[in-house]
């Protein structure tokens, strides 16, 4: 049996310099560098950009770890600034992960520019097997909200195109034509294969601590420097890392590795899925009082109710938040929807009851995401939880979110509703 230790305490030492400290000197390029031409994807960068960039691969990497140290068949790599090379040409990523073949592009804010770049070089990749995800640290505006809407209609609609382009003219979504002249004649299987991720860069940062005390507690910041720095030398060299060889790095290193035990679905009671279905979701984790309202559950109950989970090293208390380790499986489609409309309402009453308090805005992105999700699996649900959001997002100040998730639900739940699949309630 392997070992079973709690994760760091809440006071042990950062893993990632401060922000002022970023400014003064790279841990990049070992020197000050306020702007450079990178040479890489995408122009000139800051180096806090590239520094991003390296937070996106080290939470991806540690994930990876996880998934191996649990299931040691699977033979996942990653690469940076990988040159994905086709027939047609070549084009250059941020980030490439596989199997499956995602190509990350990462920016700390997203400028018009930067999306009409990220959606030629999509047309131009002629990659059919390929994902393509835009990380970002910040939220972009309106054109950012117009290509989230054009993916969420392009994933409810994936077996029927021609539905698909009479839908999105109905909605007179903005731009959309020249979204779609972008991704050129294949735009709208590009579509379906793409996706949005907003990650504030100090959420990456917290979520690699967590799972570098949980993988590595007795050295988690001395693992984490040394996973950044094999990082740093694959992106200089576009080199791929095989994750199985990363480990055997790590453990030739004396780094004490703790594998989680690897999650099998049916043998899960209904409490324990139904916390695996809301944190799939909430990556940032959630407060104690969010997931025993989901798990149906006291308080008091939740660490007995989801000791497997706990004992596995899979599920963690991390300061205030339950976070999940790796990659959650899939839950079945009609007990998901269930979980996650009682998960939404639970999430955005925490929020409203901390509304003056950081913790309770802190959330707010996930329950946008909830909500987004829960749009396309269950429409009463969001027409009847849009409300208390709205108020939300519109004291956050961010309208365009306002705005899609104003205009979609009540769109879908409409078009449920007159076609028979809904019955009003």
């Amino acid at each position: 049996m392997p070992k079973r230790r709690s994760p760091s305490p809440p006071g042990s030492p950062p893993l990632f310099p401060t922000e002022e400290a970023g400014r003064k000197e790279s841990s990049i390029s070992g020197e000050a560098a306020p702007r450079e031409e990178s040479g890489l994807t995408g122009g000139p960068a800051t180096a806090h950009g590239l520094e991003y960039q390296l937070k996106i691969a080290l939470n991806e990497t540690y994930q990876m770890m996880a998934e191996v140290l649990a299931a040691p068949f699977k033979s996942p790599t990653i690469t940076l600034e990988p040159r994905n090379v086709q027939e047609r040409g070549v084009t250059r990523w941020d980030i490439r992960r596989s199997p499956p073949k995602r190509l990350l592009e990462t920016k700390l804010s997203v400028s018009r520019d930067d999306i009409f770049e990220w959606l030629e070089r999509i047309h131009q990749s002629h990659d059919d097997d390929a994902e393509f995800r835009l990380v970002s640290s910040r939220a972009g505006g309106a054109l950012e909200s117009s290509l989230s809407r054009l993916i969420k209609l392009a994933h409810e609609f994936s077996l029927d195109e021609q539905r698909f382009l009479r839908i999105y003219q109905r909605e007179q979504i903005k731009e959309a034509d020249a979204i779609l002249k972008a991704l050129g004649e294949k735009s709208f299987g590009a579509l379906r294969r793409m996706s949005l991720r907003q990650s504030p860069e100090e959420d990456v940062a917290d979520h690699i601590t967590f799972m570098a005390r949980m993988l590595c507690p007795s050295q988690a910041v001395e693992l984490t420097w040394f996973l950044h720095e094999e990082l740093l030398a694959s992106m200089q060299n576009r080199t791929a890392i095989s994750i199985r060889e990363l480990l055997e790095k790590c453990q030739a290193k004396a780094f004490d590795l703790i594998a989680p035990q690897a999650i099998v679905r049916d043998e899960l009671a209904p409490p324990l899925r139904a916390a695996l279905a809301l944190l799939r979701y909430c990556k940032g984790g959630v407060p104690t009082a969010v997931l025993a309202q989901t798990v149906q559950c006291s308080e008091q109950d939740v660490q007995t109710t989801l000791a497997p989970l706990i004992e596995g090293r899979n599920l963690a208390l991390d300061g205030e938040r339950w976070r999940l380790l790796g990659r959650a499986p899939n839950i079945q489609h009609e007990e998901e929807q269930e979980v996650l409309e009682r998960g939404l309402k639970a999430l955005l009453r925490y929020i409203d009851e901390h509304n003056g308090q950081a913790a309770g805005r802190a959330f707010l992105l996930d329950a946008v995401q909830l909500t987004r999700f829960c749009a396309r699996i269950n429409p009463p649900a969001v027409i009847r939880t849009f409300r208390p959001l709205e108020k939300l997002l519109k004291r956050h100040g961010n309208k365009h979110l306002v705005l899609e998730l104003g205009v979609r639900p009540r769109n879908l739940f409409e078009r449920e509703f007159f076609s028979g699949t809904i019955k009003d309630k």
